[in-house]
């Protein structure tokens, strides 16, 4: 993970899980340049990416079949509640597109810190007609 990324309005980020959970704290260490991170895993959706409606086949490799929750950044409700990229570090695998593509597949990471958590609470949640849970992220606990 070596490209920061700002958000910006319209981006969303994804986290795909089998579970219900209402925190998310990390879900692995990534590096970085000189830097080992606890971070969270995201599929990063520019702006004007059409979301999924199933679970991407990498993600699907990667947790052994298809998920039922879907944990959401959408930048735009974060800069409505004034939470905006000051408070936390997105970096992408690879260099995000100037331009808009159908299914972008890009891996990202929130860097979290230690004791840092991403809130989903379960009052906030929507499931859509393909059975899929969307849990919007509600802010964070702990960030500076």
């Amino acid at each position: 993970m070596t490209h920061p990324y700002a958000l910006k309005n319209g981006d969303v980020l994804m986290h795909w899980s089998a579970h219900s959970y209402e925190q998310l704290f990390s879900t692995e260490k990534a590096q970085y340049p000189g830097h080992t991170v606890v971070s969270g895993f995201f599929m990063l959706y520019p702006a004007g990416s059409q979301l999924p409606t199933e679970t991407p086949a990498r993600v699907r490799f990667v947790i052994g079949g298809k998920v039922k929750h879907v944990y959401e950044i959408d930048a735009t409700t974060m800069i409505n509640l004034g939470i905006y990229t000051n408070q936390f570090q997105v970096y992408t695998r690879n260099a995000v597109p100037n331009r808009i593509t159908p299914n972008p597949d890009i891996e990202a990471i929130v860097v979290l810190g230690c004791g840092n958590a991403i809130n989903f609470p379960s009052n906030r949640t929507f499931t859509r007609n393909d059975g899929l849970t969307i849990h919007p992220c509600a802010g964070f606990d702990a960030f500076t």
